[in-house]
Formats: structure tokens, sequence, C-alpha cells
């Protein structure tokens, strides 16, 4: 049984789990969206490392890409990362992005923040925050 807030249903076999959330403050000068996303996870492969095969990648594929800061952290009561970088949007200017990431049951949860790069002060308390409520349902 897949359950989401609504209700639930039977997926047919062979179907995998890559659900995306996104949520966007009703604020119009908030401007800041949340998205949390799941991939699989591979066995054995630390997180660390994963994170750094995903800023090489990211690297790539962002414009004027800029590491903030890479940090260890706890989400939902289990080891996990913080990533803070900025990149370019062709026409919204600087991004602000902060990613918080952890493994939990064979799968990488990613929670992202994203906003334009003035609003740095105002929404990174506010990812904190969302990280510091994180919980995670028992399996």
């Amino acid at each position: 049984m897949y359950h989401f807030n609504e209700g639930g249903l039977e997926l047919p076999a062979g179907y995998q789990d890559r659900t995306v959330h996104i949520f966007q403050h009703k604020d119009p000068t908030g401007g800041d969206t949340i998205t949390i996303t799941r991939d699989p996870l591979p066995e054995g492969k630390p997180l660390p490392s994963l994170i750094d095969e995903y800023i090489a990648q990211t690297s790539t594929r962002l414009r004027r890409f800029e590491i903030i800061s890479k940090d260890t952290t706890t989400i939902g009561a289990l080891p996990g990362l913080v990533l803070r970088f900025y990149w370019a949007h062709a026409e919204k200017g600087r991004i602000y992005q902060q990613q918080g990431f952890v493994g939990y049951q064979g799968t990488l949860l990613s929670v992202t923040m994203t906003a334009l790069a003035k609003d740095r002060s105002k929404v990174t308390p506010r990812f904190d925050e969302l990280l510091a409520s994180f919980k995670l349902r028992k399996g």
C-alpha cells in the first residue's frame, strides 16, 4: 500500500517510489520553494561520496555554481549532510540553494530550499528549522 496525504493505493508490481514533493511559499516576496525527492541509495556507497559525485555533476549543469558550505549534520536522528551554494539562473539572476541529504532504508532523501540570493539571510534559518523538524517514519 502506497500512502499519500489524501489516501493510498496498491501499486502494481515493479514500480519504484520516485515521489517528488514541491512546496512554494505563499508570500510573493518570500518566493522560496521546498522540494523533497527520493532516489535509490547505492549499496555500500557512503553518503559523503554520493554528495561529492552530486557536486561534480551539479557544478557542470548550473552556471556560476559556487559552494558556500558542505557540513555534516543530523537529519531525522540519522547522520546527514547539508550543502549550501549559489548558481545563476538566466532570468531570475543569482540563486541560493540549500540541500539536506540523508540515507534511509535504501533511499537517499533530499530536502531542498531554493530562493533568490538576496533572501539568503531570511531563508537560511527557515531551512535550518525545517531540517530540525524532520522526522522519519518507522519502516
